[in-house]
């Protein structure tokens, strides 16, 4: 589908070497338009509407691309994060993303992943160890999954059982950049209230 917005944006910055951006929308309104209906229906092409609330809309783009993503078949590489936006929750309080890693093993397919944000009522930590590669370039790993994620939390917001899912895609000739997206709930039994955010990286 197409999308457009309004709202204010929030932590916008460029990664010059990889061209890989980042930000976040706050009060967004978002309008999209589906562009894949049935092939055997005339009906036009309505767009809907959504407004998302406090927490915004965390994005990340990567350059144009001119063709499929091609990776090494060997080695492997440890990539540097180079910026990401300030987490969110859903009632829109701002934390910190303390770091974040991305360690590739091209010969076998798969990533090593972590996460580590501090909200004001949660520090969490995720991880994640021999992620598979699949579609050639894409990864992601959720609590409860094969590709299992583990996450800590402590701190007055944090429930026994936290959830999170991280996932990302690699970017550019020989995947040199790569963009993660994060999302996690540290009580699941109390509350929906989910922190997400976004980071680049390159090697």
């Amino acid at each position: 589908g197409a999308n457009s917005q309004t709202g204010t944006a929030c932590n916008p910055c460029t990664d010059t070497v990889t061209g890989i951006s980042w930000g976040r929308w706050s009060q967004v309104s978002l309008v999209k338009t589906d562009l894949l209906k049935p092939l055997s229906t005339t009906a036009p092409i309505n767009p809907s509407t959504a407004s998302v609330g406090n927490g915004g809309v965390h994005w990340i783009s990567t350059p144009s691309l001119s063709g499929p993503v091609t990776l090494p078949i060997s080695g492997t590489y440890n990539y540097v994060a180079t910026g990401g936006t300030n987490p969110t929750d859903s009632a829109g309080l701002q934390g910190v993303l303390n770091s974040a890693s991305l360690t590739a093993n091209f010969t076998q397919q798969t990533v090593n992943l972590g996460v580590n944000v501090t909200m004001p009522a949660a520090s969490i930590t995720a991880s994640a160890s021999n992620v598979p590669i699949y579609k050639g370039a894409e990864f992601a790993a959720a609590s409860g999954s094969s590709a299992g994620l583990s996450v800590t939390c402590s701190g007055t917001a944090c429930g026994t059982s936290p959830l999170g899912k991280v996932a990302g895609a690699f970017v550019g000739s020989g995947g040199q950049g790569a963009v993660m997206g994060y999302g996690f709930v540290p009580n699941p039994l109390l509350n929906n209230n989910a922190i997400t955010g976004v980071v680049g990286f390159r090697r």
